[in-house]
């Protein structure tokens, strides 16, 4: 799981630094969209809701749609859609082939096969009635701090909804990495910009922020929760947050008192965050090495389950 859900970020992040390059590098702009296409398209191979981002490859395109508008020869960018398109299409076309091979069926990515607590065949796996309490879950429930260390322990979890799985180790992150709050101030990055560096600078924020819904609405409606999908969707979302924090600071350069206390709130905010993430790490590592060795001691295997 560790590895798809990891392999399905690193080239999300890989799709969104290509799109970037397309953005300030006009010059190459289409053999960057292509890369950010063939990235996302290697992505979906591990995370298969990842097709629904690909409207974010588009985003150059309306870039350069918007550029040629200030010289009078607006025209469809048809390279940029080629290159946008193309390869994360054939990709999909690759999957679908080896989903027919393998389950007789190009929609089958293997969920129905899976060996879990579960049967997957008779599950159903995404509903509107799973969205709020996930959304509590993942956005706003805190931890429970102890004196013991780590000092962190398990949410007090809502009331589970009718068909959903048990949860698995969530917390909030509105509320336990509150430096993300700063995404909101992600605008500001093309307040007072030259028309063109706006244009650019909101476009590619654009992007970044749709992915993060994509992620994060799939992810509340489906049955399962869990900590590690958070970070299907958190990566984005503190990636807006440093943009509002660089956002905030230059809008304040001229207003040093005003700049110095917001650096002291989004510092202290920072520290909060790191340090929580480091608890938490200490939990959920002491958590999984009892269920392993649980396993390991149902197995037969005492002298490892000890160890």
């Amino acid at each position: 799981w560790e590895v798809a859900v990891s392999c399905g970020y690193a080239l999300g992040m890989v799709a969104l630094g290509a799109l970037w390059r397309a953005v300030i590098d006009p010059e190459r702009r289409v053999w960057w969209v292509a890369a950010a296409s063939l990235a996302l398209g290697f992505a979906v191979g591990a995370r298969p809701f990842l097709l629904l981002g690909a409207p974010i490859l588009l985003a150059p395109a309306v870039i350069a749609w918007n550029e040629a508008a200030t010289t009078g020869r607006r025209r469809l960018p048809w390279a940029l859609l080629v290159s946008a398109v193309l390869p994360v299409s054939l990709c999909v076309l690759g999957l679908m082939i080896y989903n027919d091979l393998r389950f007789d069926s190009p929609l089958e990515f293997g969920q129905r096969y899976q060996l879990a607590g579960d049967r997957q065949d008779t599950i159903q796996h995404f509903s509107l009635r799973f969205l709020w309490f996930n959304f509590c879950v993942y956005f706003l429930e805190p931890v429970r701090w102890t004196r013991e260390f780590p000092f962190v322990s398990d949410i007090a979890t809502p009331a589970v909804p009718v068909g959903h799985a048990d949860i698995e180790d969530p917390y909030g992150i509105l509320t336990n990495i509150p430096i993300v709050w700063f995404a909101l101030a992600a605008p500001l990055a093309w307040w007072r910009r030259a028309a063109e560096d706006r244009v650019r600078l909101r476009g590619f924020l654009v992007a970044v922020a749709i992915l993060f819904g994509i992620c994060a609405g799939v992810l509340n409606l489906f049955y399962g929760t869990c900590s590690r999908y958070e970070a299907e969707f958190l990566p984005t979302l503190v990636f807006l947050a440093a943009v509002g924090i660089l956002a905030v600071e230059r809008v304040l350069a001229a207003r040093p008192r005003w700049r110095v206390t917001v650096r002291a709130v989004w510092v202290l905010l920072l520290v909060f965050s790191l340090g929580f993430n480091l608890l938490e790490g200490f939990d959920h590592y002491a958590v999984q090495r009892c269920r392993l060795g649980n396993q390991l001691d149902g197995a037969g295997r005492l002298p490892d389950a000890i160890r």
